[in-house]
């Protein structure tokens, strides 16, 4: 049973940036935005020569799974944008 006055401990953008940037070859760039100002709900763009032949759904996939445990109790939500390098 969930309590409600559960808070999320904050992720932090520079935090999560760093995690993502973990899982990338060197030269990926990842951009992270607080959107709300409560450490919480993140933008996030991650550009890779890594997606190369990858498409959207395995992309995305292979940055939730770099962050999926955060969404425990750290990270509420994500808006996902990826891209190869061009």
């Amino acid at each position: 049973m969930s309590d409600p006055n559960f808070v999320p401990n904050q992720l932090g953008a520079k935090a999560l940036q760093d995690l993502i940037l973990s899982g990338f070859s060197a030269g990926s760039e990842v951009h992270v935005q607080d959107v709300t100002g409560d450490g919480y709900h993140f933008e996030v763009v991650v550009i890779s020569d890594d997606f190369k032949g990858l498409n959207t759904l395995k992309q995305h996939q292979k940055v939730y799974d770099l962050v999926g445990e955060q969404f425990k109790d750290k990270l509420h939500a994500m808006t996902l944008k990826t891209s190869v390098v061009i």
